[in-house]
């Protein structure tokens, strides 16, 4: 039986590669892009070399998400195949700082994690690097 997709006006919170200007962005071009936020109280990123991280911490960072509202079952669809969901990362709803509820990939079983980025944000961590 076939997992669940993000529904339809659902909206997603993008920290890594699918955000604007990034490898993965073309997934996102057709999803209109909501007013920016933040993850606070749940997460640390972490590096994997071309991309990021998140996993559920004790000590965790606000991570830094560009919003988007995902329009169709296309998108979802191929959200879902990117991050490997169900078996390399998961998803769940998170509330942002501002109150808005979103989708977020995340993964709490990966042991081989890179560099932490303290920042927050994979697109300061890249201009940095």
């Amino acid at each position: 039986m076939p997992l669940p997709l993000i529904p339809n006006g659902s909206l997603c919170a993008v920290y890594g590669t699918l955000r604007a200007d990034m490898g993965n962005h073309r997934i996102l071009a057709s999803s209109v892009r909501q007013e920016d936020g933040v993850i606070s109280g749940s997460f640390k990123m972490y590096s994997l070399g071309g991309f990021p991280m998140v996993i559920t911490d004790q000590e965790p960072v606000d991570i830094v998400v560009e919003v988007y509202e995902v329009g169709d079952q296309s998108v979802a669809q191929s959200l879902d195949w990117l991050e490997g969901y169900p078996g390399f990362y998961d998803r769940k709803l998170v509330t942002l700082v501002d109150g808005r509820d979103c989708w977020v990939y995340y993964n709490d079983t990966y042991d081989n994690l890179g560099a932490e980025i303290p920042s927050g944000d994979w697109k300061v961590y890249c201009n940095n690097r």
